[in-house]
């Protein structure tokens, strides 16, 4: 079981940097233009049932709260240091409005000019598929739960 773990996460790591590569593929800036403009790369996590807000209180774990990954988006669009940004899904989705709102934010983020990299886990399907398609790229494992029925 250990040894699965390990694997499991070794092999999410590889997805990550090799989703990192592919952002940084197409960089024809030279030297200069790189110097000072910083070269972070956010990792957002988007994990459990899509949710627009959170709930608080007890025993919430598990829920993808949009208001949160929405501002955690916001931040890195802002940011001058962060160059691209990598989204780690692992959910079933959740609620139209939820998910319609982080799709929005990841929008506005290539729209300033970032590139990013929809990174599925175990599952990305309805919400989190649709939020994968707002990126710029894809990445799954020929694993990877995905489709929609609703969204």
């Amino acid at each position: 079981m250990r040894r699965k773990l390990i694997t499991g996460v070794v092999i999410g790591l590889v997805l990550v940097s090799l989703a990192a590569a592919m952002v940084f593929q197409g960089d024809t800036g030279d030297s200069a233009d790189r110097e000072g403009a910083g070269g972070q790369i956010a990792v957002i996590r988007i994990e459990g049932q899509i949710v627009s807000s959170s709930p608080g209180g007890f025993n919430t774990g598990g829920v993808a709260a949009a208001d949160r990954i929405v501002e955690e988006l916001k931040r890195a669009r802002e940011n001058p240091d962060i160059r691209a940004v990598v989204l780690r899904l692992n959910t079933g989705g959740g609620t139209t409005v939820g998910s319609d709102e982080i799709g929005q934010e990841v929008e506005r983020v290539r729209e300033a000019g970032k590139p990013v990299v929809a990174s599925m886990g175990e599952m990305a399907a309805s919400g989190g598929y649709w939020i994968s398609a707002k990126a710029d790229k894809i990445v799954a494992n020929p694993s990877t739960l995905t489709g929609s029925i609703g969204l």
